[in-house]
Protein backbone atom coordinates (compact mmCIF):
# COMPACT_ATOMS: atom_id res chain seq x y z
CA UNK A 1 0.00 0.00 0.00
CA UNK A 2 2.57 2.20 0.96
CA UNK A 3 4.09 2.23 -2.96
CA UNK A 4 0.29 3.53 -3.73
CA UNK A 5 -1.21 -0.07 -4.44
CA UNK A 6 -5.29 -0.50 -3.40
CA UNK A 7 -7.15 -3.37 -3.87
CA UNK A 8 -8.21 -2.75 -7.56
CA UNK A 9 -4.75 -0.52 -8.96
CA UNK A 10 -0.80 -1.12 -8.66
CA UNK A 11 1.48 -3.63 -8.71
CA UNK A 12 0.09 -5.36 -5.57
CA UNK A 13 -3.39 -4.97 -6.03
CA UNK A 14 -4.37 -8.77 -6.08
CA UNK A 15 -2.00 -9.39 -2.78
CA UNK A 16 -3.78 -6.93 -1.07
CA UNK A 17 -7.67 -7.76 -2.20
CA UNK A 18 -6.66 -11.25 -0.81
CA UNK A 19 -5.12 -9.85 2.32
CA UNK A 20 -8.48 -7.99 2.86
CA UNK A 21 -10.52 -11.35 1.58
CA UNK A 22 -8.57 -13.09 4.52
CA UNK A 23 -9.33 -10.95 7.54
CA UNK A 24 -12.38 -10.61 6.53
CA UNK A 25 -13.26 -14.14 6.93
CA UNK A 26 -11.67 -14.23 9.76
CA UNK A 27 -13.73 -11.56 11.66
CA UNK A 28 -15.92 -12.83 14.37
CA UNK A 29 -19.13 -11.59 15.25
CA UNK A 30 -17.92 -10.60 19.21
CA UNK A 31 -15.44 -8.81 16.96
CA UNK A 32 -12.41 -10.12 17.05
CA UNK A 33 -9.84 -10.46 14.18
CA UNK A 34 -8.32 -13.59 14.56
CA UNK A 35 -8.93 -17.12 15.48
CA UNK A 36 -8.53 -17.60 19.85
CA UNK A 37 -8.42 -21.39 19.00
CA UNK A 38 -5.01 -21.13 16.84
CA UNK A 39 -3.65 -17.85 17.91
CA UNK A 40 -2.87 -17.80 21.93
CA UNK A 41 -1.70 -14.18 21.39
CA UNK A 42 -4.21 -12.89 19.16
CA UNK A 43 -4.69 -9.36 20.04
CA UNK A 44 -1.69 -8.76 18.45
CA UNK A 45 -3.23 -9.75 15.25
CA UNK A 46 -6.42 -8.24 15.93
CA UNK A 47 -4.70 -4.42 16.25
CA UNK A 48 -2.24 -5.18 13.26
CA UNK A 49 -5.53 -6.50 10.84
CA UNK A 50 -7.65 -3.23 12.34
CA UNK A 51 -4.73 -0.65 11.42
CA UNK A 52 -4.90 -2.51 7.57
CA UNK A 53 -8.47 -2.70 7.00
CA UNK A 54 -8.75 1.10 8.24
CA UNK A 55 -5.99 2.15 5.64
CA UNK A 56 -8.06 -0.09 2.98
CA UNK A 57 -10.87 1.35 3.50
CA UNK A 58 -10.13 5.35 3.16
CA UNK A 59 -8.85 3.99 -0.42
CA UNK A 60 -11.79 1.11 -1.06
CA UNK A 61 -13.80 2.16 -4.46
CA UNK A 62 -16.20 -0.82 -4.55
CA UNK A 63 -19.44 0.11 -1.93
CA UNK A 64 -20.07 -3.41 -0.88
CA UNK A 65 -16.44 -4.01 0.08
CA UNK A 66 -16.53 -0.46 2.15
CA UNK A 67 -19.92 -1.88 3.75
CA UNK A 68 -18.20 -4.94 4.37
CA UNK A 69 -15.36 -3.00 5.87
CA UNK A 70 -16.91 -0.42 7.99
CA UNK A 71 -18.83 -3.74 9.22
CA UNK A 72 -15.88 -5.61 10.47
CA UNK A 73 -14.04 -2.54 12.02
CA UNK A 74 -17.08 -1.11 14.04
CA UNK A 75 -17.02 -4.58 15.88
CA UNK A 76 -13.55 -4.75 15.96
CA UNK A 77 -13.63 -1.12 17.88
CA UNK A 78 -15.85 -2.64 20.03
CA UNK A 79 -13.98 -5.67 21.06
CA UNK A 80 -10.69 -3.70 21.72
CA UNK A 81 -12.83 -1.64 24.30
CA UNK A 82 -14.25 -4.88 25.93
CA UNK A 83 -11.07 -6.44 25.82
CA UNK A 84 -8.88 -3.22 27.89
CA UNK A 85 -7.42 -4.06 31.31
CA UNK A 86 -8.75 -2.22 34.17
CA UNK A 87 -5.24 -0.67 33.72
CA UNK A 88 -5.91 0.68 30.67
CA UNK A 89 -4.04 -1.08 28.48
CA UNK A 90 -4.07 -4.88 26.76
CA UNK A 91 -2.60 -8.10 27.07
CA UNK A 92 -1.45 -11.10 24.28
CA UNK A 93 -5.30 -12.09 25.18
CA UNK A 94 -8.61 -10.02 26.20
CA UNK A 95 -8.44 -8.85 29.48
CA UNK A 96 -11.46 -11.81 30.54
CA UNK A 97 -9.35 -14.06 28.72
CA UNK A 98 -6.21 -13.10 30.31
CA UNK A 99 -6.92 -12.64 33.75
CA UNK A 100 -6.53 -8.82 33.42
CA UNK A 101 -2.81 -8.78 32.71
CA UNK A 102 -1.29 -6.53 29.94
CA UNK A 103 1.86 -5.26 28.60
CA UNK A 104 3.43 -2.65 26.57
CA UNK A 105 3.75 -4.04 23.07
CA UNK A 106 0.25 -5.47 22.96
CA UNK A 107 -0.92 -2.48 24.29
CA UNK A 108 0.44 -0.30 21.11
CA UNK A 109 -0.92 -2.53 18.46
CA UNK A 110 -4.12 -1.76 19.89
CA UNK A 111 -3.67 2.08 20.37
CA UNK A 112 -2.28 1.94 16.70
CA UNK A 113 -5.62 0.19 15.20
CA UNK A 114 -8.03 2.08 16.88
CA UNK A 115 -5.77 5.59 15.94
CA UNK A 116 -6.07 3.67 12.30
CA UNK A 117 -9.92 3.49 13.54
CA UNK A 118 -10.58 6.59 14.41
CA UNK A 119 -8.17 8.34 11.83
CA UNK A 120 -11.56 6.62 9.32
CA UNK A 121 -13.63 8.54 11.41
CA UNK A 122 -14.97 5.19 13.72
CA UNK A 123 -16.58 6.02 16.85
CA UNK A 124 -15.22 5.26 20.09
CA UNK A 125 -17.02 3.50 23.28
CA UNK A 126 -17.78 6.32 25.68
CA UNK A 127 -17.71 3.78 28.61
CA UNK A 128 -13.91 3.10 27.77
CA UNK A 129 -10.22 4.88 27.44
CA UNK A 130 -9.94 3.54 24.20
CA UNK A 131 -9.75 7.08 22.85
CA UNK A 132 -5.95 6.96 21.46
Amino acid sequence: MCEGSTTTQGKYASHISKAVEYLVGHSRSNGLIGDPNRDDKYTYGHGFSMLFLSQVLGEEEDAARREQLVDVLSRAVQFTGRAQTQAGGWGYVSAKDGGGFDEGSTTITQVQGLRGCRNAAFPFPRKSSTRP
